[in-house]
C-alpha cells in the first residue's frame, strides 16, 4: 500500500452525494471517441495573429497511432488533435495548465469529444487523458488511478517523470541572437578554431532533432526537518495503480450504459491555418447577498446557544471581500534554453 501524496483534479463527481453518477460515467457520457494510442508525431503551430496576439498563439499537433477503439468510430489508424499550448517557434513555449504535453512513444487513453476542431478535444481537457506505463493506468498528471467502478478513484504516490514536453531543436540562427548561447558558441569557436559557419553544420548534424524537458513539481526537503522522529501515519493509502485491463473494463460497462456518441471526432491538419479567440477578461463585481438562513441552519444555531459552550469559528462565507485570481486563469509565456 501506497501513502497518498496528491490528489488529482479528475475527481470528476457531478454530485458528490449521489451514487448515480462518477467521474467515469461523466467522462464517458461526454466522450465521442474513446481510444487507446501511442504518439507517433508532434508539431508545432502558430494560430493566426489577431490585434491582442500579433504572433499567434502556440499548439500542439499531437498524432497517435490508434491501437484500440473503445467508444465511437474512426476513420483510419492515426489521429490528429489540436492542444492548446507549445513551442512559439521563437525558442519560447506557452504552457496552458488546463492542457497536456506530450513526446513521443507516450501510450494514453483518451476521452475525446466535439464534431469540429476547436479549443481542446479531450473532455475537461487534460482530465481527459489517462497515462499507460507498464500496463498500468495514471491520470494526466501522473496520478495512479486505483478505481474505476462505481467512482473513479485517484491517488497513491505520482509518477512526475511522466511529465515531459517534446520540443524542437532551435535552429542556428535562433541560438545565436540569445546572448548566453552566443557566448558559449563564440567560446567553443576560440577553443576548437573552427568558424561560426563550421560550429553551425555540426549543430545541425549532430544535434538531436528534439529535445526533452520535464514539467512537474519536485519533490523538495525543507530545512530543519526532523528524520530522526516518528513517521506520521498516512490519512488515506491507496493501491497499486490498476491494469490496463480492469481499466478497459470499466470504460466498456459505463460505454453500454450511457447515450451513444452523437458526433464523429474530425483529425486535425497542422498544415492548415486556423483561428482561436483572444482571451477575454471578465469584470467582475461584487453583489450583494441578502442575509437568508435555512430551517437547518436555525435548528444548529439553537442547539449550539443550547449547549452554551460550543462558538462558531467557521469563517463567513458572504465576505465578499476581493480574492486573488488564480494562476490557472493567466497563461504564463515562459522562455526555455535547451
Amino acid at each position: 500500500m501506497q501513502s497518498s501524496l496528491a490528489h488529482s483534479p479528475t475527481n470528476l463527481q457531478n454530485d458528490p452525494a449521489s451514487t448515480k453518477t462518477s467521474g467515469l460515467e461523466f467522462l464517458v457520457g461526454e466522450s465521442d471517441l474513446i481510444i487507446f494510442g501511442e504518439v507517433i508525431d508532434i508539431q508545432y503551430r502558430n494560430s493566426q495573429p489577431t490585434r491582442e496576439q500579433p504572433q499567434g498563439l502556440p499548439h500542439t499537433f499531437v498524432t497517435y497511432k490508434i491501437r484500440e477503439t473503445l467508444r465511437g468510430r474512426t476513420s483510419g489508424e492515426t489521429i490528429t488533435l489540436r492542444v492548446p499550448g507549445g513551442a512559439d517557434g521563437s525558442g519560447g513555449i506557452y504552457m496552458e495548465t488546463t492542457a497536456p504535453i506530450f513526446a513521443r512513444n507516450q501510450a494514453d487513453i483518451l476521452f475525446l469529444t466535439g464534431d469540429a476542431v476547436t479549443e481542446c478535444p479531450l473532455v475537461n481537457c487534460v482530465d481527459g487523458r489517462f497515462r499507460v506505463v507498464d500496463n498500468r493506468v495514471f491520470n494526466g498528471w501522473g496520478i495512479p488511478v486505483v478505481e474505476a467502478t462505481e467512482r473513479l478513484r485517484i491517488g497513491g504516490k505520482p509518477r512526475f517523470d511522466l511529465n515531459v514536453i517534446e520540443l524542437p531543436r532551435p535552429s542556428f540562427e535562433l541560438l545565436l541572437k540569445q546572448p548566453e548561447t552566443q557566448r558559449i558558441i563564440q567560446q567553443e569557436s576560440q577553443r576548437t578554431g573552427q568558424s561560426i559557419a563550421e560550429l553551425q553544420r555540426r549543430y545541425e548534424t549532430e544535434a538531436p532533432a528534439a529535445y526533452r524537458v520535464g514539467y512537474g513539481f519536485q519533490a523538495a526537503v525543507a530545512a530543519g526537518d526532523n528524520f530522526d522522529s516518528p513517521e506520521a501515519a498516512p490519512i488515506e493509502t491507496f493501491g497499486p495503480p490498476l491494469s490496463l485491463s480492469a481499466f478497459f473494463e470499466a470504460v466498456r460497462q459505463w460505454n453500454n450504459r450511457v447515450q451513444p456518441p452523437q458526433s464523429s471526432i474530425p483529425s486535425a491538419d497542422p498544415n492548415k491555418p486556423f483561428n482561436v479567440a483572444d482571451p477575454r477578461l471578465e469584470e467582475v463585481r461584487a453583489v450583494t447577498v441578502p442575509d437568508q438562513i435555512t430551517e437547518e441552519e436555525k435548528n444548529d444555531v439553537q442547539a449550539r446557544e443550547g449547549e452554551g459552550q460550543i462558538r462558531d469559528l467557521s469563517p463567513n462565507l458572504r465576505d465578499l471581500s476581493p480574492q486573488p485570481i488564480s494562476p490557472e486563469l493567466r497563461p504564463d509565456l515562459r522562455r526555455i534554453n535547451p
